[in-house]
């Protein structure tokens, strides 16, 4: 009965470690990013990659190829008005925003409250334009997204300030 005891007790460890023995897992970590933007180009850049293929360099840049990760993008959506569509990027965000209202509507207007309710921003948003929100000064956290038509409220959401 003890011989039997000991081999279920050993069949069950070779069991249980097998089960976990081929599981493998993918993974791409980027340890930061930043944007920069010009009137003629934009440059996308994360660094802490696993490995890089080339590096071109001149006396006062480095650019190296590697992994970029996709824009993360919300999109605000309304119930009230089936039209509307808004994107905010990027979220979360560290130092700008931009507001994009996808489509010909005529504009809206949206404001930013922090934790507390305080107003940090408020602009407006034009069809098919581009709104740049400058953030560099807000404290890290959560700040909503109020969009308005006219006095009437008809989305919120939620944006991250990290950093």
């Amino acid at each position: 009965m003890r011989k039997f005891t000991i081999i279920s007790v050993i069949i069950s460890i070779i069991a249980i470690s097998s089960s976990f023995a081929q599981q493998l897992s993918r993974q791409s970590i980027s340890c930061m990013g930043s944007t920069e933007m010009s009137s003629e180009m934009t440059l996308r850049q994360t660094v802490g990659q696993s490995g890089n293929t080339n590096i071109f360099s001149n006396e006062s840049q480095v650019l190296r190829q590697g992994f970029q990760q996709a824009l993360n993008m919300l999109r605000i959506t309304s119930p009230l008005i089936p039209s509307l569509d808004i994107s905010v990027y990027p979220n979360p965000f560290t130092d700008h925003l931009y507001f994009v209202l996808n489509g010909d509507q005529d504009k809206y207007e949206f404001n930013i409250i922090d934790i507390t309710g305080k107003l940090v921003a408020k602009d407006f948003i034009y069809g098919n334009l581009k709104t740049y929100v400058e953030c560099k000064n807000w404290q890290p956290g959560s700040y909503f997204v109020i969009v308005l038509s006219g006095s009437e409220i008809i989305a919120k959401e939620k944006i991250i300030k990290i950093k």
